[in-house]
């Protein structure tokens, strides 16, 4: 196929406008959490996230530590759910960004009590039980 090229064009006002109207249909109180994960699905993270955000969304969720990083560069403050592995070593660094995380073993609580001490802070966790 040569010479065709693809491409994919984000209308922020119809994201906005998608989240405006799901917020609208929830009972009141409900937190929104949109996935964000994997480049916003292809739409440009930090774009996508501030979109997602000023229409209303409350928390974005990312599937990694290098997604959550990227979006507390760029300035968001809103929570961020990590609802991905993430490696005992960084720890540290997940809980210094202030993220939601989802643990799922004995070993990855205690050692995240441990950061959480040694730091000061206080972690707000999701478990996981099988």
């Amino acid at each position: 196929m040569r010479g065709e090229l693809t491409w994919c064009e984000v209308s922020a006002s119809a994201l906005e406008r998608n989240i405006k109207t799901l917020k609208g249909r929830l009972p009141p109180h409900t937190t929104l959490a949109v996935a964000v994960k994997s480049n916003a699905y292809g739409h440009g993270l930090e774009l996508a996230s501030r979109v997602f955000l000023r229409a209303g969304a409350d928390w974005l969720c990312v599937h990694s530590l290098a997604e959550a990083r990227a979006l507390r560069a760029c300035g968001v403050k809103a929570p961020l759910y990590l609802f991905g592995p993430i490696a005992p070593e960084s720890l540290d660094e997940a809980v210094s960004l202030s993220l939601r995380l989802v643990t799922y073993t004995h070993e990855q609580l205690t050692r995240l009590i441990e950061v959480c001490e040694r730091q000061g802070r206080v972690a707000r966790l999701h478990l996981k039980v099988e």
